[in-house]
């Protein structure tokens, strides 16, 4: 497939996007080297080199982002608004918390939250530049939010 991906390539052709996924693919790093190579060779031979970099950085970036978001936890409350990804923290009906494991091998729990707790809408006022987040959270058994000023939020972690 490589070769004819790179022989694909023409002044005026698309690149495909099956050719950078093939790229992002090839696990050992001489053989992607290589293959990145060759086809920056094809694209300056077509005077297209720019475009391809900008296309594979581009693509480098948009796999970095899928395989950070694929290890990443989502929120699990029960009749949430919405769900979320909580990245390594655990989003449950019993709160937000994360275990983290000493050099010794104890496990340290962190709790962020004991209740459910999520953001939901992020509101800018673009006349005086501040930022406020509308957060549900669970209590008496039901769903409520409120809006919050960014810098109330915040306050613990400036």
């Amino acid at each position: 497939m490589k070769d004819d991906y790179i022989n694909g390539i023409t002044k005026t052709s698309e690149f495909e996007d099956a050719m950078f996924i093939d790229i992002l693919g090839t696990t050992d790093t001489i053989e992607r080297a290589k293959y990145i190579e060759d086809v920056r060779k094809k694209c300056r031979d077509v005077n297209r080199l720019r475009e391809f970099d900008n296309l594979l950085k581009a693509w480098i970036t948009r796999n970095a982002q899928l395989l950070k978001q694929a290890d990443s936890k989502n929120t699990e409350f029960t009749d949430a608004p919405l769900r979320l990804k909580c990245g390594k923290w655990t989003a449950t009906d019993a709160g937000i918390s994360i275990a983290e494991i000493t050099k010794s091998g104890d496990i340290i729990k962190y709790t962020a939250c004991p209740h459910p707790i999520l953001p939901v809408e992020r509101l800018v006022n673009i006349d005086t530049d501040t930022e406020k987040t509308k957060i549900a959270f669970f209590k008496d058994m039901r769903w409520r939010d409120m809006t919050v000023d960014n810098s109330i939020l915040l306050w613990n972690f400036c």
